[in-house]
């Protein structure tokens, strides 16, 4: 344990670097082992223990092994994976971190999994937590990675400690994994016409998103910028009464349905408009006005009536998908939506296989019921460019605002894991518009 102890404090005097992207939130040091070709006689224990994991584990392995020392802090994560890469046989963890406890957070959570047919294809999707391993001191976890190898690091939720573990994996021939299935696309569709005898826009919106030349000057601001924010966007009645009738729901467990699985989002959405309001916001977003109203503020073609005007500049064109020849723009767009209910532990991840990659989209989102929200909280709607790390537009929750961003062909999403500092939930209607 004098060791132990002595090595821990070495390890803390190195350089992390803090790490966060839709997966995971931590800080971890540079690359701690070299190549075999480096190593020198020190090395020699540690072939020892390679030879032993052979022996004991049937596994082929080399001599190629990685090595970071990780550092979970306050609200840090790392959310449920695989670990599914090339050559990586057995991923191991050893804890440094003295007197940890289960209330604390940071456990090592496994998964159980279900398999299934996809076309022919065997997928695999982990369930639930089926074991929790506690840090502790000196002590030493490994697993095999495998298709089914689904794991988490549980939320720290202690700011007086830090779990301080040394982690990587042990190398070996790459084995077959299953092939990724795209997933499927929810039902798009169509505007549903307007009544003249009875126009929604004025019942819902505040007036001064009516007015032409507001719709003009918004326009400018997101053929510019490719996303915009309509703060205060329904009528204040209406708005209260949306965010009453989520809230009661909220209890109605019946009435929404789990999200999953952990390996790409966990958040709840309605199954069903069974109060009122919820149908008429839903039939607002559908509707032929709506369709109209996001044309005109966006320059976009999501309905027969939009202005196409000569003077359009090249980069609103650039964002309308080409048409076959004699097709009116705007004739067959369509839309998706969900009400999303977003809680602590919320989240949505980049996955290779999601149906929205390569899509060209306008994301719509009104956020109900946010109140003292902050960008620490989590549940930010992030935008980065397909194989980037750096994000091109983060959108923080805010009451009664209406998030309207253009989504390339080139741009994926993901909302940011909601971390316990949330003070309650949150809610939003998404939309997807199609041209």
């Amino acid at each position: 344990n004098e060791f132990v102890a002595q090595l821990r404090q070495q390890l803390l005097k190195l350089s992390f670097t803090p790490k966060s992207n839709d997966l995971y939130k931590f800080s971890q040091t540079s690359e701690l082992v070299g190549k075999p070709e480096d190593k020198g006689g020190e090395h020699e224990q540690l072939n020892l223990f390679v030879n032993w994991l052979r022996e004991v584990t049937s596994i082929e392995l080399n001599d190629d092994v990685d090595m970071f020392c990780a550092q979970y802090s306050d609200t840090d994560y790392l959310l449920c994976h695989d670990d599914e890469l090339e050559f990586r046989r057995v991923a191991y963890v050893y804890y440094l971190t003295p007197d940890w406890s289960m209330e604390e957070g940071g456990a090592l959570q496994l998964f159980d999994s279900k398999q299934f047919e996809n076309n022919g294809t065997t997928i695999y999707d982990p369930t639930s937590v089926v074991r929790s391993i506690v840090p502790t001191f000196n002590s030493l976890v490994l697993f095999e990675v495998c298709p089914t190898s689904f794991h988490q690091v549980q939320e720290i939720v202690t700011s007086s400690k830090t779990r301080l573990s040394l982690t990587g994996w042990f190398h070996g021939p790459t084995k077959p994994r299953p092939p990724r299935v795209t997933d499927a696309m929810p039902p798009m569709n169509h505007y549903l016409p307007s009544n003249e005898n009875t126009p929604l826009l004025p019942e819902w919106l505040d007036p001064s998103y009516l007015n032409i030349g507001t719709q003009a000057t918004i326009q400018e601001q997101f053929t510019e910028d490719s996303e915009i924010q309509l703060n205060n966007f329904l009528l204040q009645e209406k708005y209260n009464a949306l965010c009453d009738a989520v809230k009661f729901l909220r209890n109605r467990k019946e009435l929404w349905e789990t999200c999953g699985p952990p390996s790409k989002q966990f958040y709840h959405k309605s199954m069903t408009s069974s109060m009122t309001i919820v149908r008429d916001i839903i039939q607002l977003f559908h509707s032929e006005e709506m369709f109209l109203f996001l044309s005109n503020v966006t320059g976009l073609s999501f309905h027969p009536m939009t202005i196409d005007s000569d003077d359009d500049d090249e980069e609103t064109n650039g964002k309308r998908q080409k048409l076959d020849e004699g097709l009116v723009p705007g004739t067959y767009s369509t839309c998706r939506f969900e009400v999303r209910r977003w809680e602590k532990g919320s989240y949505r991840l980049l996955r290779d296989n999601d149906y929205e990659r390569g899509e060209f989209s306008l994301d719509v989102n009104l956020f109900l019921n946010v109140g003292d929200w902050c960008e620490d909280n989590g549940g930010c709607l992030s935008y980065i460019a397909d194989n980037e790390d750096e994000e091109l537009l983060t959108i923080v929750p805010s009451s009664n605002n209406l998030s309207v961003a253009y989504r390339d062909s080139g741009a994926i999403r993901f909302v940011k894991y909601i971390n316990h500092l949330a003070p309650h939930e949150i809610y939003d209607v998404s939309m997807s518009y199609v041209q």
